[in-house]
């Protein structure tokens, strides 16, 4: 299962590398998103969240060309927290608009296990101080997936692992880029992303440098 693969040290090696060796069609050695999210759907089926399992991607990811074999543990790690996260915030978000806002997280606090002495609506500030200022349509203050993500890692899962709350901050930041897209349109865009490069680094050989 999923929590095996993400599992450090000898625990899912070799469940991992075979995963790992099926995913990477091209066998070139590394993992992009395309391959990475048909994995997902035939696999994890329950993972249908296409923003979460991009960040998770994304988080894993650290040098942005694509998963490698060693990044493998932590996009399966990262797929756990960020559906984690989802879950949580879908349960929070009683009207299904894709936000919360201070109220619903009031509501619903004990979903974040906080402190007894902890004030929610300090906790909803806190998350809405990271990543846009997001309003429901009625002009309420809100948060999205995002924002609850990037306070779920600092606070609670990643506490003390600096890396890791790094790793999730960029893939939340960098989601304000795609935001909302489907799986196809993400590899569309990836797609575009690598026809531009290789137009750059063609431009700025024939200029020789």
């Amino acid at each position: 299962d999923l929590e095996r693969l993400a599992a450090r040290g000898k625990t899912g090696y070799d469940e991992r590398k075979a995963l790992f060796d099926a995913i990477d069609e091209n066998n070139d050695g590394t993992v992009d998103w395309a391959e990475a999210s048909t994995a997902i759907a035939l696999t994890f089926p329950e993972f249908d969240n296409t923003n979460a399992c991009r960040m998770a991607y994304e988080a894993a990811d650290g040098n942005s060309d694509g998963l490698g074999w060693k990044e493998t543990r932590k996009f399966f790690e990262y797929l756990l927290f960020f559906d984690d996260a989802w879950e949580t915030f879908k349960s929070m978000d009683k009207d299904e608009d894709g936000l919360v806002t201070s109220s619903e997280l009031t509501n619903q606090a004990y979903l974040l296990n906080l402190k007894a002495t902890t004030d929610p609506a300090k906790v909803f500030v806190a998350m809405r101080a990271h990543g846009q200022q997001l309003k429901t349509a009625s002009g309420e203050d809100a948060v999205d997936l995002r924002q609850v993500a990037t306070w779920y890692g600092n606070k609670r899962a990643y506490a003390k692992d600096s890396a890791s709350k790094a790793d999730i901050a960029r893939a939340c930041s960098s989601a304000n880029r795609w935001w909302g897209k489907s799986a196809a349109e993400l590899v569309a865009m990836d797609e575009a992303d690598v026809l531009a490069n290789a137009a750059d680094q063609a431009f700025w050989k024939t200029e020789g440098l």
